[in-house]
């Protein structure tokens, strides 16, 4: 049951590799010493109480080095399976049942955690989850903090141009406190392990200082190149713990000291633009000697950069010489070559599965789709035969499909008389989000949304790795290009065709 009880967390087989480890994390260097590409958890995960088929969905990310793990499989009685996730240090997988989510399920390498899930929705939600390894605490720590969330209505982190800066700041900081106060109530009470509780306060404080600084950047790209924040606005950074080798494991401090040093720098281009520039700074700072961090946090803060840039999202060919040369430079700049030669591993990795994944080139059909619209009715690629398609992939949570919606309908309106169609496919099944949204902003063109697995199926056919994506298709059905400019860009393409 999901309570304030004390949880036992510590398994003797367990003791020993912990210890470890937590020893490795307070010594120089050392915490790279076992560090390995290719280390895994299992979860053993139990479903009971299935009374329909459901659809179970596994989404597990690792930051360092960047994988993704997805697991989809369609549930029709109570069952029992194991599933290895990547876990090169802490991670967090992401499970969903149906319409319902089960998020922050925490593992650490070479631990099998069990998930006991009963699906039958007379129980509560705390007498339908259990978890039995070394990270349960922490699981039920999380459910907490979700239950927590709950009763609080949520947090908004949400910002628009109607919001003042100040508003938004305060936001950030009632959102700070209200989790430092559930951190310190849950520990209180139950044991948790003491790397855990550092390393989560400090992705609470970091994440919070991060949004203060990132909405900056927000700003000036989605609303206003010319924005600059009122004089005296970056003080609470410059009191934040710069050097902190407390914080080695926290995700958000390494996001935070990216935004930190690059403060002085205007974001002109989302994407891979902006991980050049990144990079770039982040090795003239190392050049300057400006850098006063531990030189484990150096390592990690530069490799994080570079790994980013051979991605899935950013693996095309115009990226791979600009990718091989920063690669290259940065080499020198490392403390150790642990970092550099997991980064060299993972680059070689990268390419050997870039040479043999699928190709769509101008000329080839464009894969075809059987999607819902607005009304239910369900719509082909074929039925547009005849008209040049430009198709929009996009999801209710990514907030420059959103901001770009104005683009988007520019477009429509443009070329109203032309044999030509903007397709909005919504990628994340959330119907009613969905139907809002292109409500909201009056949004233009034909709307149709993935349900089951034409998700994954699309991302996989049309290789898209990030959102908002976009292909454009001639009126015989062929691909003109896939990952083609924006709707503000396009414009020049479409007119060269029609004329």
């Amino acid at each position: 049951m999901l309570n304030f009880q004390s949880h036992n967390l510590i398994r003797k087989e367990l003791i020993l590799p912990i210890i470890t480890l937590l020893i490795s994390c307070s010594t120089k260097h050392s915490y790279f010493d076992n560090y390995r590409f290719d280390r895994n958890a299992i979860l053993e995960v139990t479903i009971t109480g299935v009374g329909v088929p459901v659809d179970f969905e596994l989404y597990a990310r690792q930051g360092f080095p960047l994988q993704v793990h997805k697991k989809q499989l369609s549930i029709c009685q109570d069952t029992v399976f194991t599933i290895p996730v990547p876990s090169s240090i802490y991670e967090l997988t992401y499970i969903k049942i149906g319409d319902e989510s089960f998020m922050n399920i925490y593992t650490i390498p070479g631990d099998t955690l069990k998930i006991s899930l009963d699906l039958d929705i007379e129980l509560a939600r705390e007498d339908r989850i259990s978890f039995d390894g070394y990270t349960s605490g922490i699981c039920l720590y999380f459910e907490e903090k979700r239950k927590n969330l709950i009763e609080t209505k949520g947090y908004d982190y949400y910002y628009d141009s109607t919001i003042s800066l100040q508003s938004f700041t305060d936001k950030m900081d009632r959102n700070r406190e209200n989790d430092l106060e559930v951190l310190a109530e849950y520990k209180s009470q139950n044991r948790l392990p003491g790397w855990f509780i550092e390393t989560e306060k400090n992705n609470i404080i970091y994440e919070t200082a991060g949004s203060k600084m990132s909405i900056i950047n927000y700003h000036q790209y989605f609303y206003d190149s010319q924005f600059q924040p009122p004089e005296g606005y970056y003080a609470f950074a410059d009191e934040m713990k710069i050097n902190n080798p407390e914080a080695l494991l926290s995700s958000a401090y390494y996001g935070f000291l990216t935004l930190y040093y690059g403060r002085s720098s205007k974001v002109v281009e989302s994407g891979f633009p902006t991980l050049i520039q990144w990079c770039e700074e982040t090795l003239d700072l190392l050049e300057s000697g400006d850098f006063d961090l531990d030189p484990r946090i150096e390592d990690v803060l530069l490799g994080r950069r570079i790994f980013l840039l051979f991605s899935d999202k950013y693996l095309t060919q115009k990226n791979v010489q600009r990718s091989d040369s920063i690669l290259e430079i940065s080499e020198e700049y490392f403390n150790g070559r642990d970092i550099f030669l997991i980064i060299k591993k993972y680059r070689d990795a990268q390419y050997e599965k870039f040479a043999n994944q699928p190709v769509l080139s101008p000329g080839d059909n464009a894969p075809g789709f059987y999607l819902s619209d607005l009304s239910g009715k369900y719509v082909r690629f074929s039925d547009f035969r005849g008209k040049v398609v430009y198709i929009n992939f996009w999801a209710t949570y990514c907030s420059p499909c959103i901001a770009s919606i104005p683009d988007k309908n520019l477009l429509v309106k443009e070329f109203q008389d032309e044999s030509f169609e903007v397709v909005n496919i919504c990628l994340d099944h959330k119907p009613d989000l969905w139907a809002s949204i292109i409500d909201e902003h009056d949004f233009a063109g034909i709307h149709l949304i993935c349900k089951g697995n034409w998700n994954q199926l699309l991302r996989d056919r049309y290789i898209i790795h990030t959102v908002p994506h976009y292909a454009l298709v001639d009126s015989e059905g062929r691909l003109i290009s896939n990952n083609c400019e924006k709707p503000i860009d396009v414009s020049h393409t479409l007119r060269t065709i029609f004329e």
